[in-house]
């Protein structure tokens, strides 16, 4: 009986019903942590190694530069990295953990690395930002670790709250077709672009409808898969996979399929590394980078590192370092394109994401849409950097709240569609916009019976 962990041989956790290797280490977290930290700092080299010989190479027509950083700037910038992966809860127990993993890997990291090794600066001047983005993840890891309260749900019966939400998802696919058109043939490579821009043009004129399109992709359809999932409900799981499929076509936009994969990928990982969830994101995410890079090396292409590597996680990164560049030596737009507009004299004649996609890709098209971060350093510098963290921790603590009632697997993967989207989404953008706020009504409405997994 002198085995490790109360008298458990090592021999009896690799038989433990939980995976082997997730037992043994849960069981030891101070080794967890040690091994997160490890691999998250082996994620940030990887990125590193990812842009300089893969990404600026194959894409300096686009403008990609590759700076090389002195051993002891990318030292630090490795550690800057890696830092949040000490403060981050390791487990999957509540929706901003999952929401702060994704955010981390997909934002944080490369906000922090990408600008040292592709803008020309110095060290110097680029330190206050890792900093500040720092002081950031901890103010969300913090939240992520805030005790919860009891939040009262809404009164309505299983029937009441089934009636609302699919009256109220047939009132928007209405609203949708009626403003913009239906498409039923799916684009090819060659015409989602023009699809794309189809539907901007439509949404243009379409006044409030417009919200629909992420309403409905990135909460109603989502909700539809988690609820058929969990509750093993097939009718409503097909409903919320073919809704999904027809906003796809109706736009392009490939996000609403990785929705898909996504839901069913941490579905799987929630279901089998839950004690471990951050480790196995970390990993994930690095095997990702890696797999796409060799994959496109055996080919001779560039397709799969410029869709999973370049435009996921890279481009995050970038734009955080472009938004820094341009409001570090030009006026902040203190919201005033936003809500502030009738009390700010805003000084540029668009927004900021169209502002950096005319600035620093040459085309006033494009709508250079960044992070949480990148848009409040736009806004208030440093201090809009701590300002929208501050209010994200709430906004995901608040979720936490709700989610009380919820079975666990279920609170995790409903909140997967929103967060993904806010690793290229302002923060308010991410509220109203890509649904977080509309799902936090839904969550609240959802009676206490109908949160659960059917037996």
């Amino acid at each position: 009986m002198g085995g490790p962990a109360g008298g458990l041989s090592l021999g009896a956790e690799v038989r433990d019903g939980r995976a082997g290797w997730e037992g043994f280490l849960a069981r030891r977290p101070l080794l967890l942590r040690v091994s997160v930290v490890g691999a998250a700092g082996m994620y940030a080299l990887l990125l590193h190694g990812a842009y300089r010989d893969f990404i600026a190479p194959l894409f300096a027509y686009l403008g990609y530069r590759y700076q090389v950083p002195g051993p002891a700037v990318l030292l630090a910038t490795v550690a800057f990295a890696a830092g949040p992966a000490a403060l981050l809860p390791v487990g999957a127990r509540r929706p901003s953990t999952v929401v702060a993993w994704f955010l981390y890997l997909l934002a944080y990291v490369p906000s922090a690395l990408i600008p040292v090794v592709s803008l020309v600066k110095p060290y110097g001047e680029l330190l206050p930002l890792q900093a500040s983005l720092l002081a950031g993840m901890a103010l969300v890891a913090g939240a992520c670790r805030a005790p919860r309260v009891s939040i009262r749900p809404a009164r309505m019966s299983p029937p009441g709250f089934t009636l609302v939400f699919l009256g109220a998802a047939a009132v928007m696919y209405l609203a949708l077709v009626w403003s913009m058109g239906a498409r039923f043939k799916p684009p090819s490579l060659e015409e989602i672009y023009g699809v794309r821009m189809e539907q901007r043009a439509a949404a243009a004129t379409a006044g409030v409808v417009v919200y629909t399109i992420s309403w409905l992709a990135k909460v109603v359809n989502p909700c539809l898969i988690v609820w058929g999932l969990v509750r093993r409900q097939w009718t409503i799981l097909l409903l919320g996979l073919g809704g999904q499929i027809f906003m796809f076509v109706q736009g392009g936009q490939k996000g609403m399929l990785f929705v898909l994969p996504l839901l069913f990928g941490v579905d799987w990982a929630i279901r089998r590394t839950d004690r471990i969830f951050g480790l196995s994101a970390v990993a994930g995410v690095a095997a990702l980078v890696l797999s796409s890079l060799i994959v496109d090396s055996l080919s001779g292409a560039n397709l799969v590192s410029s869709l999973l590597v370049r435009r996921a996680i890279v481009i995050p990164g970038m734009l955080t370092g472009y938004y820094f560049d341009f409001f570090s030596t030009n006026p902040y737009a203190l919201y005033g394109h936003s809500f502030l507009r009738l009390f700010v004299d805003y000084p540029y004649p668009s927004s900021p994401p169209f502002l950096i996609g005319l600035h620093y890709f040459g085309n006033p098209q494009i709508s250079a849409n960044a992070n949480v971060w990148a848009d409040g350093f736009a806004n208030l510098g440093h201090l809009g950097i701590v300002l929208h963290s501050a209010i994200l921790g709430s906004v995901l603590w608040f979720i936490d709240c709700l989610a009380r009632p919820f079975e666990r697997r279920m609170a995790l993967l409903l909140i997967l569609a929103p967060a993904y989207a806010m690793v290229d989404s302002a923060l308010f953008t991410s509220l109203l916009t890509h649904g977080l706020g509309l799902l936090a009504l839904v969550m609240w409405a959802t009676p206490p019976s109908m949160a659960h997994r059917e037996s």
